[in-house]
């Protein structure tokens, strides 16, 4: 199971690999984001593997959507943000 976020295969490869050269800003938001928002759904699911399943479901409280769709902006992430509320109102909680 693996969480995307908008970053091309071959940037996150050269990473890894150990490339020095930084992101873009937006993409480093967008990875700040998805780390804010796993820590919060581990915090709230008390379990790193139901929080990463979490965040790959679709959401009702989220209109359908799975929490990653909504970080890449920061309206979206605001709505993601409050993950208990949508943890407890969509019952996988």
């Amino acid at each position: 199971m693996q969480l995307q976020i908008e970053i091309p295969d071959r940037t996150l490869a050269r990473r890894k690999d150990g490339s020095p050269e930084p992101f873009m800003p937006g993409q480093s938001e967008q990875l700040i984001r998805l780390v804010r928002a796993m820590d919060r759904a581990t915090e709230v699911l008390e379990d790193p593997d139901k929080a990463r399943a979490w965040m790959m479901q679709t959401n009702v409280a989220l209109n359908g959507e799975r929490p990653p769709g909504l970080l890449g902006t920061s309206v979206g992430f605001e709505v993601a943000r409050d993950v208990r509320h949508h943890v407890d109102y969509a019952g996988n909680g």
